[in-house]
């Protein structure tokens, strides 16, 4: 026989027999995790472990948390068992027995190390600070009243229609996902732990002549606009005497959690009474009749959409804007590049807003170890984000001074903007300079003026002060929104472009001031301080040389991986 052709048929064999092999081979589940965990996450909650049958040369995907799968045996590293929900409370190897259908079983193992926790709690939220905020979690009732006010001397201004009446209904309560409604906004923005719903009242008409558009929007001391409100509030309880307004009142402090006015005035100029905006009354109710204290007012022409009233309810539940209120509302600057609620009415809320009323808990960095990798999933759907702070600095709350860091990417509520924003790309991470210690004092005085004699404060729940604020703010112009001593030069939220040039916080038209892809740090960028130093005060001409606290950052921060599901992340001193 020739020698090639019998080497061809020997050859032929081997693939038949391999073939055959192949064909015969067992079926095995694989799950593998590759992701570190910290003491205080769980594994229910923040699992990156991927499951697939493998039989040969196939594979077969399967939902880890799918009605076929069950775990069991869950050892912790002294052999304890634990649940999956459980905190993690030992560094060390976790492993867990995986079955898929009652027939394929195997073992999984991951780790658990240090270097970095989750918190069992915060220590104080937004409502500690100050308490006539919404509560942001649980049940709560919005008391919507729209408002026919008498036009005076004011010519823009539109009258109440069913048709108009209807959309306003659905904006605020409607199940709706297209277009957005406050309450599934915010379902989606809590993690679904605050239930919005309510009532849009019937239409309250001011006869009052003293009370028109006119009058009330030249009246700068804004007791017109309390008088209004006063007014509408009284007639709604009595209009609707069979209502128990108590569960409009759930923290039982004698106000109304969250009441949105709605005037048939067209309101076109900014930071004026009729223009819509949150504030507060001074008014307190009973439990049986709550008052309208902190309120938000909006315009019939603000009204196309859920997203003003989106907006404005941020402020009921704490937030402030991220926009700059200098120059009346016409500076070019922002310091979070425009994408955010509390800036341009966009996008789902950060991670700083989220963390600063309990809707999530951030991983920390606890600076024990010289080098820890994390691993971050989109922030909009998961809550996952991570304070990196000047070790041994953090207070345990959003109301400190660290650097954050969120994955950004076209999920949850950031959706409904995408595509429009039109220079996000698959997203990427978003890091932030949070500045947000609390000063107190004794001196009333208001937001507009914090009073002198106070200092910071890191614990609200056990401060002897009588007045708590934050210091730093978003404008350039510290009198413009909040006075506080010492904090000045600060701002509260700053985003940290990743190409190095601050060009959110130019006053230039001809600068960019709208967040890009290329602001977004991607696989293989880094962040230093020395290198991004410039970005820490509100002169873009000043440059700082430490945090703003007066400490040293010590950390070189390294996006391993940043992919749409998730980003691994080194912090190395």
């Amino acid at each position: 026989m020739n020698k090639k052709l019998l080497a061809s048929s020997l050859l032929m064999s081997a693939l038949l027999l391999t073939s055959c092999n192949f064909s015969f081979a067992s079926t095995k589940l694989i799950v593998k995790d590759s992701t570190t965990y910290y003491v205080g996450q769980n594994y229910e909650q923040h699992n990156n472990a991927t499951a697939y049958l493998s039989s040969g040369l196939s594979k077969q995907d399967v939902d880890l948390y799918g009605k076929d799968v069950t775990f069991h045996n869950h050892k912790d590293p002294d052999e304890q068992s634990f649940n999956l929900s459980d905190p993690f409370s030992k560094i060390g190897q976790y492993s867990l027995t995986v079955k898929y259908k009652d027939k394929y079983s195997t073992t999984l193992k991951f780790n658990v190390a240090d270097g970095a926790y989750l918190p069992e709690q915060l220590t104080f939220l937004s409502e500690d600070i100050q308490t006539n905020y919404a509560p942001a979690i649980g049940e709560q009732k919005m008391l919507v009243i729209p408002i026919k006010l008498k036009p005076g001397t004011a010519t823009t201004y539109s009258e109440w229609t069913p048709t108009k009446l209807a959309s306003v209904e659905s904006y605020y309560f409607s199940d709706s996902s297209s277009p957005v409604s406050l309450t599934n906004y915010y379902s989606t923005a809590s993690f679904d732990q605050i239930h919005i719903s309510g009532m849009v009242s019937d239409v309250y008409e001011e006869t009052n002549n003293s009370l028109t558009m006119s009058a009330i929007s030249a009246d700068g001391t804004y007791q017109k606009l309390f008088q209004l409100i006063q007014n509408a509030v009284a007639w709604v309880e009595n209009h609707y005497s069979e209502q128990d307004w108590s569960e409009y009142d759930t923290n039982g402090d004698g106000c109304l959690d969250s009441i949105h006015l709605i005037t048939n005035y067209n309101a076109y100029d900014w930071n004026t009474p009729l223009w819509p905006h949150m504030y507060e009354t001074g008014n307190i109710g009973t439990l049986s009749k709550p008052a309208a204290n902190v309120y938000s007012m909006s315009a019939i022409n603000h009204v196309n959409s859920a997203i003003t009233a989106i907006h404005e309810q941020g402020h009921i539940f704490g937030l402030q804007d991220y926009y700059d209120y200098t120059g009346g509302g016409t500076s070019n600057r922002d310091y979070v590049g425009q994408a955010d609620m509390q800036s341009h009415n966009v996008f789902d809320w950060n991670s700083f807003s989220k963390l600063s009323v309990g809707w999530t808990k951030p991983l920390v960095v606890d600076g024990s170890k010289d080098s820890v990798t994390v691993t971050l999933r989109p922030a909009s759907i998961t809550g996952d984000c991570l304070i990196v702070p000047t070790p041994g600095t953090w207070n345990g709350s959003a109301f400190d001074e660290y650097i954050l860091i969120e994955l950004f990417t076209k999920v949850g509520n950031n959706v409904r903007d995408w595509a429009n924003w039109g220079t996000l790309g698959t997203g990427g991470v978003r890091l932030y300079h949070v500045d947000a210690r609390i000063y107190g004092t004794n001196e009333e005085g208001g937001e507009y003026n914090a009073g002198l004699n106070g200092e910071i404060v890191d614990d609200v729940k056990n401060s002897s002060y009588k007045y708590h604020m934050i210091g730093a703010n978003n404008s350039y112009d510290p009198a413009v929104y909040m006075s506080v001593p010492g904090f000045e030069k600060f701002k509260l939220l700053t985003l940290i472009q990743r190409g190095g040039t601050d060009t959110f916080g130019s006053s230039l038209a001809s600068k960019r001031h709208k967040l890009g892809k290329e602001d977004l740090f991607v696989t293989g960028s880094t962040y230093t301080f020395e290198a991004y130093k410039q970005f820490f005060l509100k002169n873009t001409s000043e440059v700082a040389t430490t945090m703003n606290d007066g400490t040293t950052f010590p950390y070189t921060i390294t996006f391993d991986s940043v992919t749409e599901t998730e980003a691994v992340i080194t912090i190395s001193k």
